[in-house]
């Protein structure tokens, strides 16, 4: 099925990018549509791998209530976190400077 595109601004774009690199102007507006596509599918992707981060996360808080498991000391987080000191201090520090 053919695609019409009437507008003059994708027409004046489509021209000029022809010229610019002598492709034609299908081919110019096949890569542009394919390389959007592929970052739409991966933002939805992130975004999926996000909303199933927070669904673990909250079947892990009703797990831990239920069976009724204290949250964390002070201690026990600082020993679990203490390697983002490392990491993240030195580029807060810069940042700070």
């Amino acid at each position: 099925m053919p695609l019409y595109i009437n507008d003059p601004e994708v027409s004046r774009l489509a021209e000029r990018l022809s010229k610019e690199t002598g492709a034609s102007k299908t081919g110019i507006i096949r890569r542009l549509l394919r390389a959007e596509a592929a970052r739409s599918a991966r933002s939805r992707t992130a975004e999926q791998r996000f909303h199933r981060i927070m669904e673990i996360s909250r079947k892990g808080g009703e797990i831990a209530r239920r069976e009724h498991i204290p949250p964390y000391t002070k201690k026990e987080a600082d020993e679990m976190f203490s390697y983002l000191d490392d990491e993240v201090s030195p580029r807060l520090q810069a940042k700070r400077k």
